[in-house]
């Protein structure tokens, strides 16, 4: 079986990481020509992905059951909510076209487990979209070290973000 696999591209902000990302998952929607089952791995309380004019169904799942809550019935993007644990949550296997995780494996203290339940619930020929912190950067040593609800602090009280966590 040939993959079918990018290009390597050097992004230089936020929003190009953003674009490579809704560009890749807008591209397999051509390529299948039906509506896509994404998942939200670790959704939190938004969604930062513009996919106006496709066709999909999305899933979120999170540890966090307020989170969810909102994510449900107050912004209204999820089309499934499950409180649950990337690393022992059981879906069924092969049901979901985008597999999407983003800022969220490295809090994850068995993220191995997480990547494998990924692939078990992909689809052939399905895309697994992951975000990770640089660990080089001052960013990446404190989200390794520092625990989840520290990170969610900081950037709700000092950055200002509301939507943080």
């Amino acid at each position: 079986m040939k993959l079918d696999v990018p290009d390597l591209v050097q992004a230089s902000s936020s929003a190009e990481i953003s674009k490579i990302k809704t560009d890749a998952i807008f591209a397999l929607g051509k390529r299948l020509e039906r509506a896509l089952s994404i998942l939200e791995a670790g959704c939190g309380q938004c969604w930062r992905i513009d996919l106006k004019g496709l066709q999909y169904t999305l899933t979120g799942v999170d540890q966090d059951a307020v989170a969810l809550d909102l994510r449900k019935n107050v912004v209204r993007d999820l089309d499934v909510a499950i409180c649950g644990d990337l690393c022992s949550l059981e879906l069924s296997e092969a049901s979901f076209d985008v597999v999407y995780c983003d800022f969220v494996l490295e809090h994850v203290p068995q993220a191995d487990l997480a990547l494998c339940n990924f692939v078990k619930w992909l689809r052939p020929g399905g895309i697994i979209i992951l975000g990770l912190p640089d660990p080089g950067t001052v960013r990446g040593f404190f989200a390794r070290v520092l625990p989840h609800w520290t990170h969610v602090w900081y950037y709700r009280r000092i950055c200002g973000s509301k939507s943080a966590g």
